[in-house]
């Protein structure tokens, strides 16, 4: 993901207060002979909301999800809880293959994985609850939550840790 280079070349460093941050993405043949370049998102320049945390994850050969978090510049919701995820799913050539989807929900530095059910997977906590996000075969989506107790269960997840507090 990245801003508008052209702008920030020809204007300067100075002009990077406005712009946003927008999702792409490129596909490579494998012989090497062709490249192709587009973009997902077209979050305007000097709007209230870009992007942030982009992942892909391959599904199968042709077949790959493109997730990330929207960041809002709206302050007056800004921490009112979870973040506006998208995702999209892309063939081998990142062509869009549906529409772009939505849920709430967090997500981090770590990149979500395929379960052996075919659920991409990934968790969060927010200081208060670990949560587990799904995002199912069909696409739709699920948030399962965990009580910070040391020990929490539910929905066919267990969970068991511990923490070193000095």
């Amino acid at each position: 993901y990245s801003v508008n280079q052209e702008i920030l070349m020809n204007e300067g460093k100075e002009a990077i207060d406005g712009l946003r941050y927008n999702v792409w993405i490129t596909s490579t043949s494998t012989d090497l002979s062709d490249t192709k370049f587009r973009w997902l998102t077209s979050y305007e320049d000097n709007g209230n909301v870009d992007a942030d945390l982009p992942h892909i994850v391959k599904v199968n050969d042709d077949k790959f999800l493109v997730i990330w978090s929207e960041y809002s510049y709206d302050y007056d919701t800004w921490g009112s809880g979870f973040d506006n995820i998208k995702y999209m799913y892309v063939d081998s050539d990142g062509a869009p293959i549906s529409d772009i989807k939505e849920m709430k929900g967090y997500l981090t530095e770590s990149k979500p994985v395929v379960n052996a059910d075919g659920e991409i997977v990934w968790d969060a906590a927010d200081g208060q609850k670990l949560y587990f996000f799904k995002i199912l075969p069909d696409g739709t989506s699920k948030v399962i939550d965990l009580a910070y107790a040391g020990v929490g269960e539910a929905e066919g997840v267990s969970l068991l840790y511990r923490t070193h507090v000095q």
